[in-house]
């Protein structure tokens, strides 16, 4: 509107002066609100010049893949449309229904300054999913087996469980890829001189 231009007008020419009379104190405190005003101006302008479409909502489903999915859209968003640190977190809530947004409207919002990305997805993940699915998930990795699906098929699905417990090690994904292997590919790779205490998944 042009009430709202025209503010911003004197804001800017306000900050803008820095009169000869004036002290040094109120120099200094006239350019570092000039300062303020220019950086908070960046930050919007760069978050409305979108470079990727917004994640898609997440309800708060216990679904390990489906969680890790919108983790990583939501991360890669975030780095693509420069969303400043101290908006990420409250920017989310746009992107959440259910369980999930009554996390949010129940521990994010009565303090949002408190929280980063990072302590986000860990709280939102124990508020979303069962107390024993970490245990769960363990026990599923550790019996799983290849079966009728190929190598990189049977890989594939470790490395999306391992992805839901979080601190499965690379040497466990090891042990348990040979361990669930058929009979004839084990065979195989003992006969090309590997073991399991020395190989690694690339070989």
């Amino acid at each position: 509107s042009e009430d709202s231009d025209r503010s911003l007008i004197s804001l800017i020419l306000l900050l803008s002066s820095i009169e000869l009379d004036d002290s040094d104190d109120t120099k200094r405190c006239k350019r570092k609100q000039k300062k303020k005003f220019y950086n908070k101006k960046m930050i919007i302008e760069l978050e409305n010049w979108s470079k990727m479409g917004p994640p898609f909502m997440y309800r708060g489903e216990p679904n390990a893949e489906l969680f890790q999915k919108w983790k990583f859209t939501v991360e890669m968003w975030i780095k693509t449309n420069y969303i400043h640190k101290k908006n990420q977190v409250t920017r989310l809530q746009n992107y959440m229904e259910g369980k999930a947004f009554l996390f949010y409207s129940t521990k994010v919002a009565p303090n949002p300054k408190k929280w980063d990305l990072k302590s986000f997805f860990v709280s939102l993940f124990d508020y979303c999913f069962p107390n024993n699915f970490i245990e769960k998930q363990w026990r599923l990795f550790e019996h799983t087996y290849q079966k009728s699906n190929t190598a990189k098929e049977f890989l594939r699905e470790l490395e999306i469980i391992r992805s839901s417990i979080g601190d499965i090690t690379q040497k466990d994904l090891v042990r348990q890829f040979w361990k669930g292997a058929d009979y004839q590919i084990q065979s195989r790779w003992l006969e090309l001189g590997y073991s399991v205490e020395r190989a690694t998944i690339e070989e």
